[in-house]
């Protein structure tokens, strides 16, 4: 298979490809790669888009350092992370366009081919469009070339799949439009369409100019990687293509499509979620990591800390779930009404660290906001109010570990879990390591080489509307036997 893909210019890749296995044909995509030198920069606008691969590098600031860093590690790919989903529309744009900047001068002196991945929310929620566009305008300065988007926001691992142009999510045994679930009705990134030409033109600031067209299932089946590709070739510059996928195979086959389409000088900005990262970077799928993996440095004697602020209702089920692991006195309520007002928050603060050390002391702990999401208080918007909680929970959990060692942290939610990784275990450069379970629940330690980490423990990586009603339980459970 490998003969037959990587001959000069592809030509002898045609209707056969079906008849290839899946990992002859990712063996195809990780040859193509290699032979192209092509590496690719995912600015991840949470920590939850590393839950497909693993062993892969990833970088928490966006210094000329880091940058370097995650460019010289041997390996195709690295995450960047942004964390812009917590940002207002402005300050993501902001930081991106730094970011890209940084990206951009610094390839630029090393010479490398690079491409930029915008990883996204597979149930649409985020400022991805905006940051296509800044991607999109960094690749100009670089060089002429036409410019095309593959849009794949599918996630199979998660119960998240594209057809017939639409988002659709699996509530139990049925597919459900992502626009009549409650990811649509997000305070900060809410939308109405579930199908995708009209939630681009719905969020895109330019909507009547904005150009989309998609692949079908049909067709990226039963047509050949070079005539998908020619689509690309031929398409106005500045498409955004909307991928239809059900299976990884699916996005393998465009994945194709698209190296010949970059062999023939077309620009591709890649955006989406967990399952085109894994896909296109060719990273092997493996196993969930053994309990002898799990790399924990406390001592035998140190305790879990499990931290939830995710507020979506998936977050709450499994939650409640978590109860019939640990005693209730292992729950520790932070009561986010009082942290509106400055007196009322330095009482609610000093009342959870005592409350979690004691916890601490005998077993795994659990800190989780209360359930009732504010959405606006007087003179405080969303966002405000977010990343005053944000900011609680980061005083929490540094207090406490000014007296106690853990021997783990799990953050249920994306911006929990960044502020986790970034403002308490201090992870500047980390490797994500795998998961928990298949394709979801990321392990992160700090590089060996290049920690600034004042902390050794693991931080466990688990999206607030990934898993069952029990994944929770499952993965303390997971842990708390790991260290036995």
């Amino acid at each position: 298979m490998k003969e037959l893909i990587t001959q000069e210019a592809l030509g002898s890749v045609d209707e056969a490809i079906h008849d290839f296995s899946d990992e002859q044909i990712r063996l195809a995509i990780e040859e193509l790669n290699r032979e192209s030198g092509r590496i690719f920069v995912i600015l991840d606008d949470d920590p939850t888009g590393s839950q497909t691969v693993h062993d892969i590098p990833v970088i928490t600031d966006w210094s000329t350092e880091s940058i370097k860093w995650g460019f010289s590690q041997g390996i195709n790919a690295f995450f960047i992370l942004t964390n812009s989903r917590s940002l207002s529309k402005e300050d993501a744009e902001e930081l991106v366009g730094k970011i890209v900047k940084n990206v951009s001068n610094i390839a630029t002196e090393l010479e490398l081919t690079y491409s930029f991945f915008l990883r996204g929310d597979s149930t649409l929620r985020g400022h991805f469009l905006q940051e296509i566009e800044i991607a999109k305008d960094a690749k100009k300065q670089e060089s002429a070339q036409k410019q095309i988007v593959i849009f794949a926001p599918a996630y199979f691992e998660a119960g998240r799949i594209t057809r017939e142009d639409r988002q659709l999510v699996r509530q139990g045994e049925a597919w459900i439009p992502v626009s009549e679930t409650d990811y649509s009705h997000d305070s900060n990134f809410g939308y109405k369409s579930s199908n995708l030409h009209d939630f681009i033109r719905e969020k895109h600031r330019a909507a009547q100019s904005i150009k989309t067209q998609a692949l079908s299932l049909y067709s990226i089946r039963n047509q050949s990687p070079q005539s998908l590709a020619q689509e690309f070739i031929n398409a106005d510059s500045e498409t955004i293509f909307i991928i239809n996928a059900e299976e990884n195979r699916d996005l393998a086959i465009v994945t194709l499509a698209a190296i010949m389409a970059e062999s023939a000088g077309v620009e591709i900005i890649y955006m989406g979620a967990p399952s085109l990262v894994s896909v296109r970077i060719a990273n092997t799928q493996r196993e969930p990591l053994a309990k002898s993996e799990l790399p924990f440095k406390g001592s035998m004697n140190s305790h879990g800390l499990i931290v939830v602020g995710s507020h979506v209702s998936l977050t709450s089920i499994q939650l409640k779930g978590l109860q019939d692991l640990l005693p209730p006195q292992n729950f520790i309520e932070l009561n986010v009404e009082l942290l509106l007002n400055e007196r009322t928050r330095e009482l609610e603060l000093r009342r959870c660290i005592h409350e979690l050390e004691k916890i601490l002391d005998l077993d795994e702990a659990v800190l989780a906001t209360s359930r009732e999401e504010i959405k606006n208080n007087g003179n405080l918007s969303t966002i405000t109010i977010s990343q005053l909680v944000a900011n609680s929970i980061v005083e929490i959990c540094n207090g406490i570990l000014q007296t106690r060692e853990v021997g783990w942290i799990l953050a249920k939610g994306g911006i929990t879990s960044n502020d986790i990784l970034t403002k308490v275990a201090h992870m500047q450069r980390a490797i994500v390591l795998g998961q928990l379970f298949p394709g979801i629940v990321s392990v992160w330690v700090p590089s060996i080489e290049a920690n600034n980490s004042s902390h050794n423990f693991p931080v466990i990586v688990f999206a607030g509307n990934v898993g069952q009603s029990e994944s929770l339980k499952d993965a303390v459970t997971i842990l708390r036997d790991a260290q036995i």
